[in-house]
């Protein structure tokens, strides 16, 4: 932990800062020792370093930083010298320019001059207050909500990143100080808006700091060079200067993942909050008390709709477990997570993460951003299907959970008696019955007629686990049609090849073997001499007991090139199938793929077409990022493997409409519903791969992208 001061000279409205090694200004501070108190620190920084000689008396009030760093506000009014010691670089800086250096703390920048406008020391300049946020959802909710309750504050919502940041000017930019200039336009046109308003205060749609980080990575993606990137970002900053007027402050960055130019000033969830400080500044200018409780309400509102367009794109089920106390949620939480491996979490973890954010507000804020940082933490890990949450601790936090996750989210309620309960507790007799009553108090007991299972776990407890086996094995029961090799409509030379795969599968690993299946274009039957493999998925029962240099050396003998896909029971039951194969396996339980063998034990979780569709709206994002490299790059030079990049974007956006295809022709059918000049020039191309060119690929990238956005 650091301690720190920030020094008010009230004499002639200046602030101390000092130089640091990297020559950047920073805020006096100094590391906080064992047994040593804070106020210590503040005082031998500005008695012992800074020769200001004061007491203690006059420190005033504490700005804290997201890492627990603390900083005291000192005001003295006396004519002081810059420090004689050479190791110390102090300046005393007018009020003023602060709004234009860049300190080591940025972080406490905009607080030190809320701080300023509070005690009036700072007038004149107008408050512009940005919403610098790439979330559409939180930023229409904000300006909404204060749009009607602040009417008489005026706002400015001009969408200025959409007018220059747009593909047209990403495939045809090449000239650099176009887009710079074209950044100074809007700031120029926006500053005379700015100029025409007589409010001290203002609401910005988007401000400068985003149009510059933009800019940068639009840059970046143009492939100039990082040379003339520095050279346009120093004229962009010193042409903006002149039309940057004012205070402006940002109030809201968030999931800017791919813009965000400094990780540690711009944390998640500190910019959402941000919008407390500005809040203040609005009390400064209205002295009114109603923002207190309309930054609770505001918060609120912007976090259950960002939190709600995030849950829409999971396909995590989720299991809450919840009970009275000593119902077993622990011990059945500790069985699930070992015999299925799926997740256990503990949701106190994210209510600990809320409150070290936002601090001790009302309990349904610190609720509502825990589950927030619970979705963020499932879109991180969308890999897993299922999530065991211990526990449901109340009937509003079971509501939260539905109104988000809907049917994904299901409720495990332990059913126990109180006897069983207090003979289970280690507690005494009064701490049982004051938890007890706790839990009841929060509406657990009720929730007993709102779970989608009650178990009852009185007694035997292998009758538990049984049945809570039955709720998360969810077998696929159903008998699938196999498809012989002479069934297979492909050439007799490829059948052979194809005869003899398998006949070595079989020979070698039959006892291992739980399902052998042909997929791609010799399922589909658009197989194509000189251009298709032949791919195969193979489930054994243990995958260790493949020799895969006897394998590969088969393989390498034969006139096709072949691809394995090899999973076994254990990959199987964990989830651990990549999301290709998964909808290979969707096809095969659905028989629009037909496997040559499959064992009726083999064991397979039912696979949900929503499952499929979240998982490749993922995949096909990942492919764009490739292709829209490889235009910038222009490296055409894989024709194949771009090709195919381009059909799974394809595919992806069908599955998403709801349709499922597996051959070039089903693609080109149903794109041509959607897109009939796209169908006919992918089915030209697919006619013909073989003579598919370097300007075909370039071409056919570029109207992938087009379509797909």
């Amino acid at each position: 932990m650091r301690v720190g001061i920030v020094v008010f000279n009230k004499l002639n409205k200046t602030i101390l800062l000092v130089k640091n090694k990297k020559d950047m200004y920073e805020i006096p501070n100094g590391k906080l020792m064992r047994n040593e108190q804070i106020e210590s620190v503040a005082l031998r920084i500005a008695n012992g370093e800074l020769k200001l000689d004061i007491s203690e008396n006059i420190l005033g009030n504490i700005f804290s930083t997201l890492h627990g760093d603390k900083y005291y506000w000192i005001e003295i009014e006396k004519m002081l010298d810059s420090s004689s010691d050479p190791e110390i670089f102090k300046d005393w800086l007018p009020i003023e320019r602060i709004f234009n250096i860049s300190l080591e703390q940025q972080e406490l920048k905009n607080e030190i001059i809320v701080y300023l406008y509070r005690l009036s020391y700072l007038k004149t300049q107008k408050i512009v207050v940005s919403i610098n946020s790439e979330n559409n959802i939180i930023k229409d909710v904000i300006l909404s909500d204060f749009k009607n309750k602040y009417s008489e504050i005026p706002i400015i919502n001009d969408d200025y990143s959409e007018k220059l940041f747009n593909s047209e000017m990403f495939l045809t930019l090449d000239n650099p100080r176009k887009l710079t200039e074209s950044v100074i336009d809007v700031l120029k046109q926006r500053s005379g808006q700015l100029k025409k308003l007589n409010s001290p205060v203002v609401i910005l749609g988007e401000g400068y700091k985003l149009l510059r980080a933009k800019f940068k990575v639009f840059m970046k993606l143009s492939n100039f060079s990082e040379v003339l990137l520095k050279k346009e970002l120093a004229y962009l900053d010193s042409m903006s200067k002149q039309w940057i007027n004012f205070l402006e402050i940002d109030s809201l960055i968030l999931d800017n993942k791919a813009i965000v130019e400094d990780r540690s000033s711009l944390h998640l969830l500190r910019k959402e909050l941000e919008i407390k400080t500005w809040f203040i500044v609005l009390k400064v200018q209205n002295s009114q008390q109603k923002f207190d409780k309309f930054i609770d309400e505001i918060l609120l509102s912007a976090i259950e709709k960002l939190s709600a367009f995030e849950a829409q794109s999971l396909s995590t089920t989720i299991y809450g477990v919840t009970g009275l106390s000593e119902s077993g949620k622990s011990s059945l939480s500790h069985y699930v997570d070992s015999k299925f491996s799926i997740w256990n979490i503990k949701f106190r973890s994210f209510i600990e993460i809320s409150k070290g954010i936002i601090g001790n507000s009302e309990s349904s804020i610190v609720d509502t951003f825990a589950i927030y940082y619970f979705i963020i933490f499932l879109r991180y890990n969308y890999y897993k299907k299922e999530i065991w949450l211990d526990s449901v601790y109340s009937k509003n936090f079971h509501e939260s959970l539905k109104k988000f996750f809907l049917d994904k989210y299901k409720l495990v309620y332990l059913d126990v008696s109180q006897n069983t309960r207090l003979n289970r507790s280690e507690d005494s007799v009064d701490d049982f019955f004051a938890k007890d009553n706790k839990k009841i108090l929060r509406g657990v007991e009720e929730l007993k007629n709102q779970a989608s299972f009650v178990v009852d776990n009185e007694r035997d407890i292998l009758q538990t686990k049984s049945f809570i086996s039955n709720i998360l094995e969810k077998r696929f029961t159903k008998k699938l049609k196999t498809k012989t090799i002479d069934e297979l409509g492909v050439a007799q030379y490829i059948r052979e090849v194809l005869n003899s795969i398998y006949g070595f599968i079989m020979k070698n690993y039959g006892e291992q073997c739980m399902l052998f299946s042909f997929v791609g274009s010799i399922a589909s039957e658009t197989f194509i001499d000189n251009w298709s493999d032949i791919d195969i998925l193979l489930i054994l029962k243990n995958k260790k007991d493949i020799d895969f240099l006897v394998l590969r050396n088969f393989i390498s003998n034969l006139p096709i090139h072949v691809g394995f896909n090899i999973f076994d029971t254990i990959d199987i039951e964990k989830n651990n199938v990549d999301i290709k194969n998964s909808i290979v396996l969707y096809k095969i339980q659905n028989q629009k793929i037909f496997p040559q063998f499959i064992t009726e034990t083999i064991f397979m979780k039912e696979i949900l077409l929503n499952d499929i569709i979240q998982n490749e709206e993922v995949a096909k994002n990942e492919i764009l990022l490739q292709l829209n490299q490889i235009l910038i790059e222009g490296d055409f030079g894989n024709i194949r493997k771009i090709f195919k990049l381009c059909l799974i974007v394809y595919i992806a956006d069908l599955l998403m409409r709801g349709i499922i295809t597996t051959s070039y022709q089903e693609i080109v059918h149903n794109l041509s519903k959607i897109d009939y000049d796209l169908a006919q020039f992918l089915d030209q191309l697919s006619s013909n791969p073989l003579h598919m060119n370097e300007a075909d690929i370039q071409t056919l990238i570029q109207r992938t992208i087009r379509y797909a956005r």
